[in-house]
């Protein structure tokens, strides 16, 4: 069976990967949104070969064709749920390497070096 067949079995296999990226993402430690890659990949190539299959199923009105861009509607909707906690995540973990960053007196809050002091200077004349 090809990636985009869109059997039972495939509509179960996506969801649960989409269901496992969700979780990975609620909880945004660097260990999860690593593992989210491969899932994410997985799910790409089942979303390509789905858009084959709709433009290979006949007429608009065609059954297979709305039944299979349905199936595409909905996983389009639960990546962009997946696609906010992604950004939230990756927020979250910009946000924490600032704020450690600005702790260790090299950078500022908003992640600019901050300015070498300057050393005070004077001349003692004999």
């Amino acid at each position: 069976m090809s990636p985009g067949v869109a059997s039972e079995v495939d509509r179960d296999h996506l969801s649960a990967e989409l269901d496992s990226v969700r979780r990975l993402l609620l909880e945004p430690s660097a260990a999860n949104l690593a593992c989210c890659e491969a899932p994410l990949e997985t799910l790409c190539t089942h979303m390509r070969g789905l858009y084959d299959q709709v433009r290979a199923a006949g007429p608009p009105e065609a059954e297979e064709r709305l039944r299979l861009r349905g199936l595409l509607q909905s996983i389009r909707t639960r990546m962009a749920v997946n696609e906010r906690l992604l950004h939230n995540a990756a927020g979250i973990r910009l946000g924490w390497a600032r704020i450690l960053l600005a702790a260790a007196d090299s950078y500022t809050a908003r992640g600019e070096a901050t300015p070498l002091p300057a050393r005070p200077a004077f001349s003692l004349d004999g």
